[in-house]
C-alpha cells in the first residue's frame, strides 16, 4: 500500500523518522529549525525566486529612475 508509512513513524522500531523534502542542500542549513537556511546567497541568479527578487528592485529602480528624471525637463 503506498500510504502504509506516512504517518512519520517506523513501522520496524516504532521509533518515529523525522521526514525531510531533501536528502542535501546547496546552502548551509540548521538542522535544528527544520532545515532553515543559514546564509543567503544575493548575487545568485540560479533559482528562480532569487531571479524574481533582482528583477523586481531593478525594475523598482528604472522605474524610479525614469519617473523622476521626467521633473527637470
Amino acid at each position: 500500500h503506498i500510504y502504509s508509512n506516512m504517518s512519520g513513524t517506523d513501522v520496524a522500531s516504532g521509533e518515529p523518522t523525522e521526514w525531510k523534502k531533501y536528502d542535501s542542500y546547496v546552502l548551509n542549513v540548521d538542522p535544528q529549525q527544520d532545515d532553515r537556511a543559514t546564509e543567503i546567497k544575493l548575487c545568485s541568479f540560479s533559482r528562480p525566486h532569487m531571479r524574481a527578487f533582482h528583477f523586481s528592485w531593478l525594475g523598482f529602480f528604472i522605474a524610479f529612475f525614469i519617473w523622476f528624471a521626467i521633473a527637470p525637463l
